[in-house]
Order: structure tokens, then sequence, then C-alpha cells
């Protein structure tokens, strides 16, 4: 994530993503070996209630409060080797601010190498329980200086669409000149020939 400043009335703060002294040496190592690592879930957290910057030296979040899989992973369309990763926090998990992110790659272990941290401002995550739908879309972006040896486990199922996304696509689909004919029309020629 590129590092971005909020000014506040009591400090300057400073967001961004660092890629963590074990993930640099697990992405060397796959780099070194011609083979690709794979990052399989993403994690967030509260950061223990306060605001910080991470470091390298982390090897995990400061307090993790959901792990899960990755809906979306694409290369940035601004950004060279900047990859926009999307997660999805479902309905029924909440009751806390997201100040952190993390993304979890396969080490060989149950837990994973956390390869990259990131900390957020601060992003209340409600749950259905508290009366309001809660379901949390936030992407992380991450630079490296490799894209391609990166493959991300990803659930598809988990990624949504804005109604406007929707439209845009659809003028697009029914504007193409290789887009199908209406279904419609075709469902009520073939009846009429019958």
């Amino acid at each position: 994530m590129p590092n971005t400043q909020i000014q506040t009335t009591e400090e300057v703060r400073s967001y961004g993503t660092k890629i963590t002294s074990q993930g640099a040496a697990l992405l060397a190592d796959c780099l070194l070996r011609g083979e690709m690592l794979q990052i399989k879930e993403a994690a967030a957290g509260d950061g223990g209630g306060a605001y910080y910057e991470p470091t390298v030296d982390q090897l995990e979040l400061k307090n993790e409060l959901w792990r899960g899989m990755i809906a979306s992973a694409q290369l940035s369309p601004t950004t060279p080797n900047m990859i926009d990763v999307k997660i999805v926090i479902d309905d029924d998990v909440g009751g806390f601010i997201i100040r952190e992110m993390s993304l979890i790659a396969d080490d060989g272990t149950d837990e994973g190498l956390t390869l990259a941290i990131c900390n957020t401002p601060d992003t209340e995550k409600v749950a259905i329980s508290q009366g309001v739908s809660g379901k949390l879309t936030m992407v992380m972006h991450i630079v490296v200086a490799d894209a391609s040896i990166l493959e991300f486990v990803i659930n598809p199922a988990l990624d949504t669409v804005s109604r406007q996304e929707m439209e845009a696509a659809l003028l697009d689909h029914d504007t193409s000149d290789t887009a199908h004919a209406d279904i419609r029309r075709l469902a009520l020629g073939s009846a009429q020939m019958d």
C-alpha cells in the first residue's frame, strides 16, 4: 500500500504495507529456486487497540481477530508490481475496529508465515448480531519485485460486486458486437416457430 498520511489534531499518521523480514527471505528463496509462493489467507486485527506502524520484524499481527480466504487478487492497473488483494469479512464476525491486516503465505506449517503487514485507518467491523448487516470488504496493496512468483488461493464466492459495477458490466455486454442476442427474444422466437 503506498504510504498515505492523514493529519489529525494529535499527530500525522502514516499508512502502508511492509513485507516482513521472514516474508522477504521466503520470497528470495522462491525466486532462487524458481518456485511459486502460495498466499493462502489474509488476516485482520485491531492493532492491540491503538494505531501503530508495522515493522519488518513482526512475525504476526499485534491482535489478530479474523483470518480467512482471499476474495480476489489482481495487478494494479496504475502501479507496476503492486497487487491489490481484496478480503471480505462476513456478517457474523465483528464488534471491533480494524487497524491492521496481513497476508499469510504457505510455508508448510498449519499457521503459515506472515508475508506482509499493513496498518489501516480505523475501520469499524460490526457484526449482524449488533443489528446491522456487517459484511466488510477491504483491499490490501502489496508491492513486490517480481509479482509472477506469487500465487493466490482465491475463493471467488467471497467477492462482491456493487450495483454500479454490475450495471456497467451489463451495459458493456449489451453494447458489444460480440454479445449474444437478447435471450427473451430468442425464447419468444423459438416458441412462435412451434
